[in-house]
């Protein structure tokens, strides 16, 4: 039972496919002339506007877009510190394409060859082939009539009238065409116009002012002349700092800050410690004669050398001769004269003193015989030659702090000199420096004067304008190609949109399905 279900439903199919296809041809076949007269009206108009539409030529021309000094270089009349920026090679490209792309270039090259070439139309000249006039004739005819609407334009004032040298410009730069081949640095420059000699030349005037405007806008934007004079005048600075730096170090004798200082130091610390080892000397001598002293107060000087007991006394034995001898003398004198005589009153006298001195006298007496003690002798020059010791310290070390005194003087000196000098220094070499700059910058501003005079680029002609042979517009077989494909679907269209619009019945098909009713014979037109 399913395999008879199959069966119908493939045989239905079959039926249904034969019935589309015969009504496609059906209708096809009803429609014919019509097709026909379309296909024939549209490959005729195509054929017709393609011979109308005017003969382009193209030139063409490679430029090869290499790195060279433009982005491999700082521009010299940059002074002071830069920021490298990162550029791609595709930023670069088309950088050069706006440029060949510019109404600047476009300017030129009409200035050039004139606004005149580029407005005339060889289309529209007169022709000795009869044919070829009347289509001429034609796209005179057409462009009159554009003429004529630009003209009603102008007059309502919905647009201003270009001048012709403003019509020429737009020419070249709607004419022109460029863009970068793929994956490389190769730009591919064209241009087309009517006549093949035009587009060569305005191809080859555009390349040129456009290498000219490159090496122009990629120019340094300062002179050898400034950096010269920037040089000299720094130079001159130079020289001037350089001598007061002499000068300065001559009226203070410095011959080196850093060795100079260190010799200082070195100094000051061999007077410090001189200075400290004194005061310690002079410590250790205080306290050596305050220990004298202390000595020397509680210590005797003399001492006891001998002792004799029982001793007779030689002067008592001297007065008693000396009484005896007065004695004798009295009583020789009183033998001759008075009482009162004045030498028997003086040897009475003298008799009574030597009788008073006796009295005092011992027969015998002890004697003692002492002397300097020579330790207390030994500690008082120790002390005095300590004392001396101690003057001594203390005048060194009064010499020293002099010294000391002046060498950290000195030191200050030589600090604050330093600074002064340091200072001068750093003018130095901040001068130092943009001398250098500016004499490198000199350098290169000079070699990208000579480089732009031999007009040295990193854009390379890498093929010039072609003197083209052939127009490039219109492909006469390509549209008339398109024109038959486009005829053909489109009669075909044509021929179902009709079929689609037309309610007559005109088969049993259609009798059937729109009134519901089976048809039991047909009688043809023709047969009637």
């Amino acid at each position: 039972m399913q395999i008879r279900n199959d069966m119908n439903s493939q045989i239905n199919f079959n039926e249904e496919q034969q019935s589309s296809l015969r009504d496609v041809l059906y209708v096809i076949f009803r429609r014919k002339w019509k097709m026909t007269l379309f296909f024939v009206v549209v490959v005729a108009v195509i054929a017709f506007f393609t011979n109308l539409a005017p003969e382009i030529y193209q030139s063409d021309a490679k430029l090869l877009i290499r790195a060279g000094r433009e982005n491999l270089s700082i521009d010299p009349s940059v002074v002071g510190p830069t920021l490298f920026l990162s550029q791609n090679r595709e930023n670069e490209v088309n950088s050069e394409l706006s440029i060949l792309k510019s109404h600047f270039l476009a300017e030129k090259v009409v200035n050039k060859i004139g606004a005149a070439r580029f407005l005339r139309r060889p289309d529209e000249e007169p022709s000795s082939v009869p044919l070829q006039e009347d289509f001429r004739q034609v796209r005179r005819d057409v462009r009159h009539t554009g003429s004529a609407v630009t003209s009603l334009l102008l007059k309502l004032d919905l647009s201003s009238p270009p001048s012709p040298h403003e019509q020429a410009i737009n020419n070249v730069m709607r004419n022109l065409d460029v863009e970068v081949e793929r994956d490389s640095n190769i730009i591919n420059v064209s241009f087309q116009a009517q006549d093949p000699q035009l587009a060569r030349d305005a191809l080859d005037s555009l390349l040129e002012f456009y290498l000219e405007h490159h090496i122009a806008v990629y120019r340094t934007q300062a002179s050898p002349e400034f950096f010269k004079k920037q040089s000299e005048r720094l130079l001159e600075d130079l020289v001037q700092k350089e001598g007061q730096i002499e000068q300065f170090s001559a009226e203070h004798g410095i011959a080196s800050i850093d060795t100079q200082k260190d010799l200082l130091l070195s100094q000051i610390s061999s007077l410090q410690q001189q200075i400290d080892d004194v005061a310690s000397q002079i410590r250790s001598s205080e306290a050596k004669i305050a220990k004298s002293e202390e000595t020397l107060q509680v210590r005797l000087k003399m001492v006891n050398l001998n002792t004799v007991v029982g001793k007779a006394n030689a002067a008592a034995d001297t007065i008693k001769a000396r009484y005896l001898d007065l004695r004798l003398r009295e009583a020789d004198l009183a033998a001759k004269y008075p009482d009162d005589n004045r030498m028997l009153t003086n040897v009475r006298e003298q008799i009574q003193l030597a009788e008073s001195a006796l009295a005092g006298e011992e027969e015998t007496h002890t004697e003692m015989t002492t002397a300097i003690d020579p330790n207390y002798q030994a500690i008082e020059l120790a002390l005095e030659t300590e004392r001396a010791q101690l003057l001594a310290h203390i005048a060194r070390k009064e010499t020293l702090t002099g010294k000391l005194s002046e060498r950290t003087n000195e030191l200050a000196n030589l600090v604050d000199h330093g600074v002064s000098l340091a200072r001068l220094q750093r003018d130095f070499d901040i001068l130092e420096n943009d001398y250098l700059e500016y004499r490198d910058n000199l350098q290169r501003a000079n070699i990208s004067t000579a480089l732009d005079m031999d007009k040295v680029s990193n854009v390379s002609i890498v093929q010039p304008a072609t003197m083209p042979m052939r127009p490039v517009k219109p492909n006469k077989m390509r549209n008339i190609a398109v024109g038959v494909f486009l005829a053909l679907f489109g009669a075909i269209g044509l021929a179902f949109f009709l079929e689609y619009v037309d309610h007559s019945m005109k088969m049993s098909g259609d009798v059937e399905k729109r009134l519901g009713l089976p048809v039991l014979a047909s009688v043809s037109y023709k047969g009637i």
